[in-house]
């Protein structure tokens, strides 16, 4: 699709809402997806409610601007996929231009928000996130006790921000929330987050109403985007309620204008926190976490720009057990739909810093 596209619900750049048996494959849309009611936008695919069958994108692309511009509340906007209420999985593809809302909502650089079990790999977002409460480099926010999402070798470049007072903003997704839970292996991000007085991280905050079963899974990934005029910055996670682990993970934000800032996270006394091999860059008064950990590890820059640290990495690698952190039936799961075995990648230097070698190429 070439031309704009102008709608006040469920509006997409290729399809507005389906409920079963959807493949987009192949396929870009380079118009203007504009939302001018405010409720669901998406690049490609405004509203997913397959629940029997997963809807498929794969090698697609978005490279026409988001833009809600209407007066109602709490919209859902995304780069390929504004809301997913059934079952999706996104292969190989991307968001590469703009999200914008000047209302309050849920923004993801390739879903806005999901409620459903949704399985991402070897994509990224490269496009600007600007407005938005929940705002998430690759999904917005995973809503509820039905939304489970697996993260594999994808990465945001996009710059997020907002100033919506106390917004909470992440580079891979902003929220685990109300019994959700998101896996992430494998992935990054460098894009800068930007709050009012709000809460930035990588996921940026774990937490919910009433349950307390949500949580987030961060294996062999990094964090370098840089954090500005938050009232909380960390460089994975806060955790208020649930489970927050992490293993073989790096952070090396820059904070500036930020309250409360930690290089791994800020986690709530009495919750469920596991953490193995976390590193952070120790200056400018950052701590590691409001916990004491001796798998908290501060380094100096040089040691983090080293090839030191891509041995410690891939040292680490080979002592991790995938089991340890996500069950047998959602790893079957994962290769059914995709195609291949879960497996954690090794690391390289590049531009003085640890990149993973199974990015390179997307």
């Amino acid at each position: 699709n070439k031309g704009n596209i102008n709608g006040s619900n469920n509006i997409g750049g290729l399809v507005g809402s389906h409920t079963t048996n959807l493949t987009i494959e192949d396929s870009y849309n380079d118009g203007i997806v504009t939302n001018s009611l405010g409720l669901s936008a998406g690049g490609l695919l405004g509203r997913d409610a397959s629940v029997t069958t997963a809807t498929k994108i794969l090698n697609s692309y978005n490279n026409g601007k988001v833009i809600t511009n209407g007066t109602e509340r709490n919209v859902v906007s995304g780069g390929l996929v504004g809301r997913v209420y059934g079952n999706a999985y996104i292969n190989n593809s991307y968001n590469n231009e703009e999200i914008s809302s000047e209302v309050s909502g849920w923004i993801g650089g390739l879903i806005g928000r999901n409620e459903g079990k949704t399985i991402i790999t070897k994509s990224k977002n490269e496009g600007n996130i600007n407005g938005g409460t929940r705002v998430g480099g690759l999904v917005g926010t995973n809503y509820n006790d039905k939304s489970i999402t697996i993260i594999d070798k994808s990465y945001n470049i996009g710059n997020l921000s907002t100033l919506k007072v106390g917004a909470v903003i992440g580079g891979i997704s902003s929220y685990a929330w109300n019994g959700a839970q998101i896996y992430v292996f494998n992935s990054y991000n460098v894009g800068n987050i930007e709050t009012n007085s709000g809460h930035a991280g990588f996921i940026s905050r774990i937490d919910g109403d009433t349950i307390n079963s949500q949580k987030a899974i961060i294996i062999n990934s990094y964090n370098i985007g840089n954090i500005l005029n938050s009232n909380i910055g960390v460089g994975f996670s806060n955790l208020i309620s649930g489970t927050l682990k992490l293993d073989n993970v790096y952070d090396n934000t820059n904070f500036n204008n930020v309250t409360t800032k930690y290089g791994i996270g800020q986690f709530t006394t009495g919750q469920d926190y596991s953490v193995t091999k976390a590193y952070y860059k120790n200056t400018d008064n950052i701590l590691g976490s409001n916990i004491t950990n001796n798998e908290i590890i501060g380094k100096d820059l040089n040691y983090m720009q080293s090839n030191d640290f891509v041995t410690d990495l891939n040292n680490n690698v080979d002592s991790i057990k995938l089991t340890d952190y996500i069950d047998n039936a959602l790893l079957t799961e994962f290769k059914e739909t995709t195609g291949y075995d879960l497996t954690l990648s090794k690391w390289t230097l590049k531009d003085n810093y640890p990149v993973l070698v199974s990015l390179e190429d997307i």
